[in-house]
């Protein structure tokens, strides 16, 4: 089913928010890894202060671009996720 483009505007302010709250942003591949395996890494992530959240490339790439990030070709394609740091940034970058 086809995301609207009221969803889609609501997910790109949102991801605008994760970016103005994060004191570090990671994105990452996801591939391989199961549901047990993304619960479990969203649960570490949650304990140090951020959160893991799989994105639509096309909506962050819009969210990047309007807080005014530059995004690399090649960056946000396959099977993207975002984690955001909200308070220690390196014990996120750890997970």
């Amino acid at each position: 089913m086809a995301i609207t483009k009221e969803r889609k505007n609501e997910l790109v302010a949102q991801y605008g928010e994760w970016m103005k709250q994060s004191k570090a942003l990671v994105l990452t591949q996801y591939v391989g890894l199961t549901m047990k395996d993304i619960d479990n890494l969203r649960t570490k992530v949650r304990e140090n202060g951020g959160e893991f959240h799989i994105i639509k490339n096309t909506l962050a790439k819009l969210a990047f671009e309007q807080a005014g990030y530059t995004v690399v070709p090649g960056q946000l394609e396959g099977s993207t996720a975002i984690v955001c740091a909200f308070t220690d940034a390196p014990a996120i970058a750890k997970q």
